[in-house]
């Protein structure tokens, strides 16, 4: 047999086998011999339909709370970006500060009418350094009374702060907005603040002296007679003023004669050692400074005003006794030289000594020329001249 036959009869064999194999049928067993398959079938199920909403229950809620977050922390930045920005100042029109002017009472007003008074005095928008004791003192109240008032002014936006000095001995510079002083310059021309103002609470404020002439004179009145008595307009260009005054004699450590004498001698600083007042920043500052702290100001080249005068009378005199004296001796020159042009040669010598006659030197010849001149000739004329 050959090989042909050989594959020929296995392919047979084969396709027989094939012929022969009966399908596979499922077991005869019926269902419900079976319970254990339902029971899984029925528990698996069930396990797939309860944990279902629980998968979708998580899916869900990561997202509702990514929702609140996000909402929770805009709602964060929103706050603190309102917190950060800065918000505006209020639009103060003409009709806002008016009002806001006219409805004031009490210590509001009195403090901002008495800021109008020294910045008026001033001739401008900024006062001298003022102490809240001397602001307490001219309102009739107490320091913190004052503090509060003044507080409540600024952030009303009716009173700035320029410049202070913290501390003991504490200043503070105080300035009114342009449209505050013209709207009180305004009403004290057509009303007149001196007398009681119509306000809701008459009984807080009956009279408001608004004038600097009233400052003044309330401010004195808290002064000693010889404290009066001191005069200070040599310093007013710097800004001195009775309240300054005051200012000093409140601290107790220095006496009437010590400042007006400081204070004469600090004019003449000012007057006459420009080179010295350049090297203070602040001149009024450092004067009141040192009186405040019971000391003097001294000069040691310091000429009184009497002596000054006195002084310049004597300089005077010598100017005009210079310029007569020149005038006399071109008035002498003049007329010498016409009287010595009218001579001739023999009339020259007779007028002069043997000596001088045979001197050849012509300077000896004319000094007794002149000599003779000024004793015979020149008293007639000068008598008519003069």
């Amino acid at each position: 047999m050959d090989l042909k036959d050989l594959l020929k009869k296995t392919q047979t064999k084969q396709l027989k086998i094939v012929e022969n194999t009966l399908p596979r049928k499922p077991p005869s067993i019926a269902i419900s011999d079976r319970p254990y398959e339902n029971i899984n079938e029925k528990n698996l199920s069930q396990t797939k339909a309860k944990h279902e909403p629980n998968l979708s229950q998580i899916e869900d809620k990561p997202k509702s709370n990514l929702s609140q977050t996000k909402a929770k922390h805009k709602s964060n930045l929103s706050q603190t970006k309102d917190k950060l920005e800065p918000k505006p100042k209020p639009n103060l029109s003409q009709s806002y500060v008016a009002e806001t002017f006219l409805s004031l009472v009490g210590l509001q007003r009195k403090i901002l009418l008495m800021v109008f008074s020294e910045c008026k005095t001033l001739r401008s928008r900024t006062t001298t350094p003022l102490t809240i004791e001397n602001i307490a003192a001219y309102c009739d109240t107490t320091k913190s009374a004052g503090r509060k008032a003044i507080q409540r002014l600024e952030e009303k936006g009716l009173l700035l702060r320029t410049c202070f000095k913290a501390g003991p001995g504490g200043w503070t510079q105080y300035e009114l907005p342009d449209h505050m002083y013209k709207e009180i310059l305004a009403k004290e021309t057509t009303l007149n603040l001196s007398q009681t103002w119509a306000k809701p609470e008459s009984k807080l404020e009956p009279n408001i002296p608004t004038s600097s002439n009233s400052i003044i004179n309330k401010t004195t009145t808290a002064l000693p007679e010889d404290w009066q008595k001191i005069e200070f307009e040599s310093l007013t260009g710097i800004g001195f003023t009775t309240s300054r005054l005051l200012d000093i004699y409140e601290t107790k450590t220095n006496t009437a004669e010590v400042v007006q004498q400081s204070i004469n001698h600090f004019a003449y600083m000012l007057e006459h050692r420009p080179e010295k007042v350049a090297t203070y920043k602040d001149p009024l500052t450092v004067l009141i400074g040192t009186l405040r702290k019971g000391k003097d100001w001294f000069e040691k080249d310091y000429k009184s005003p009497q002596e000054l005068a006195m002084q310049r009378m004597v300089e005077q005199k010598k100017r005009e006794l210079e310029r007569k004296e020149k005038l006399e001796k071109e008035l002498f020159d003049l007329h010498y030289q016409e009287w010595e042009s009218s001579l001739d040669e023999e009339a020259k010598n007779t007028l002069l000594s043997e000596s001088a006659r045979r001197s050849n030197l012509s300077g000896m010849k004319t000094a007794e020329l002149i000599k003779h001149f000024k004793q015979t000739v020149w008293p007639e004329i000068s008598t008519k001249a003069m």
